[in-house]
């Protein structure tokens, strides 16, 4: 038994003759497992460069018109997010977030970071990082200014890791609108 192979180039056409064995059957077979790992590489490299925390935020309302602005990052499964609180180096960024100024509102003291904490040394840059996994929260108070609905304005920057797989910062620009408090 034999099949046809057609070579076509732009100035000819030829057909050559060649009997079909189990070679040629196992070099097939060879070919498509090496495109199919060649596509499972790519996607897996698509999704970790869309590997992204999922950020929500809510205001919650306090005595003597104050109320808290409180951030949560779930952070996938196995990944990392930098502590805010790292001391600043040459390495990877901390968190950070940052609430644009309104005359609605003002910040009272520094924003907390609570979570499930590690700490490891990172060959990358030779130095002790503290991370979060799972979930991390982010707490600002703020003063309210008026009885007026208005919007809040925040700016968060971060860093997954994967201990030693570290992506590029991602920005997510967040807006809660505040009423009836």
């Amino acid at each position: 038994m034999s099949s046809d192979i057609v070579i076509t180039s732009p100035n000819r056409k030829q057909t050559m003759s060649q009997p079909y064995t189990r070679t040629n059957r196992s070099r097939l077979v060879l070919s498509l497992m090496l495109v199919a790992l060649t596509l499972s590489l790519t996607s897996f490299k698509v999704q970790r460069d869309r590997m992204k925390c999922d950020w929500s935020a809510m205001v919650v309302a306090l005595p003597n018109n104050e109320a808290e602005i409180r951030f949560t990052c779930n952070i996938p499964a196995g990944w990392f997010i930098y502590s805010k609180n790292m001391s600043e180096f040459d390495g990877p960024l901390p968190t950070s977030i940052e609430v644009d100024p309104s005359a609605h509102f003002e910040l009272i003291g520094d924003m907390t970071e609570s979570g499930s904490y590690v700490k490891w040394m990172e060959p990358s840059y030779n130095k002790e990082v503290t991370c979060l996994q799972k979930q991390a929260r982010y707490t600002q108070k703020i003063k309210i200014n008026t009885t007026d609905p208005f919007q809040i304005k925040a700016s968060v920057n971060y860093m997954l890791n994967k201990k030693g797989d570290i992506l590029q910062p991602d920005d997510e620009n967040v807006i809660i609108t505040v009423s009836g408090l």
